[in-house]
């Protein structure tokens, strides 16, 4: 999950887009009707209760667009999703005041969210749909409020400068990398070289029946029968998406399986990512796989 500020905003009175509901459409009207069947009729108490339905309507009318004004919004990170998944995106948001019943959504497929804003930050996720791997701008984010009585909508659709990175979409292919399922347990067990474990190391490389032995947390080192492997990226392949997608499914099979892996190009000698392991070091080659540009024939 990035953590970095990506994006951010805050709303201003001139953005904001006022609008009368049906229900506020109704109201108004009804009004108006009362407005001319008391100036008719010279009834003085109809003619003072269209009056203040008037004046409900405009105080509603500013109260709905105040309550967004001063919203602040910031893009803090988001999840780099495979293709096809939903990418999640962590927001911080905060109002100048108070802020009530404001609406936010993102992807028309999840439900919006409904917050009560004040001055602290308070935290916020929302989910797009992913189609294809590569740069992903965010749809824009709708904002909007019927506060206070729902005769009138403020809206806005703030545009979000930050574009996004979705990894390719994993597909199981029959490997030909050296992994542990090739081999069996005893075999592996003879192989095992115990290390003290270093914080960082994936989990599945942790010798458990040591650890119950009261010995403390040891990484298990494999004698060299299992080398590093490294995947051979092409990016003039015929069929380029479902190569990457080959390539995301040994990338991801060798870091569940604790083996080293990493990434080099057809004409080069010197590895393109060298062989390592840990989950900062499998997002940098899946980040590497993503931004691969896509060929036109295939998009």
């Amino acid at each position: 999950m990035h953590s970095t500020s990506l994006w951010q905003h805050r709303l201003g009175l001139l953005e904001l887009k006022v609008m009368p509901t049906r229900f506020g459409i109704f109201f108004l009207g009804l009004s108006i009707v009362m407005y001319l069947f008391g100036s008719s009729y010279q009834n003085p108490l109809i003619l003072l209760l269209a009056l203040l339905m008037l004046s409900l309507f405009i105080s509603c009318w500013f109260l709905c667009a105040y309550n967004l004004y001063g919203l602040h919004i910031r893009l803090i990170g988001y999840q780099s999703p495979h293709a096809g998944a939903p990418c999640q995106l962590e927001f911080s948001v905060r109002h100048r005041r108070t802020g009530h019943q404001i609406q936010l959504k993102l992807d028309p497929q999840y439900h919006n969210r409904f917050l009560q804003l004040g001055k602290h930050w308070q935290p916020l996720l929302l989910k797009q749909q992913t189609i294809r791997r590569g740069a992903l701008k965010p749809s824009p984010l709708y904002v909007s409020s019927r506060y206070p009585l729902g005769l009138c909508k403020v809206q806005v659709l703030m545009e979000i400068e930050q574009l996004l990175w979705v990894w390719p979409s994993p597909k199981f292919v029959p490997s030909s990398t050296p992994k542990l399922a090739q081999q069996t347990k005893d075999e592996l067990d003879e192989l095992d070289v115990l290390a003290p474990w270093k914080p960082g190391e994936s989990l599945s490389r942790i010798a458990w029946k040591p650890f119950s032995q009261g010995k403390g947390l040891q990484s298990k080192t494999f004698s060299s029968v299992l080398e590093p492997a490294e995947f051979e990226l092409c990016t003039e392949h015929h069929q380029l998406e479902r190569h990457l997608s080959e390539l995301t499914t040994e990338l991801l099979q060798c870091h569940q399986q604790g083996i080293p892996f990493g990434l080099r190009t057809p004409h080069q000698q010197t590895p393109l990512i060298p062989p390592n392991l840990g989950a900062g070091h499998l997002k940098q080659c899946l980040d590497l796989l993503a931004k691969i540009p896509t060929k036109a024939t295939e998009s």
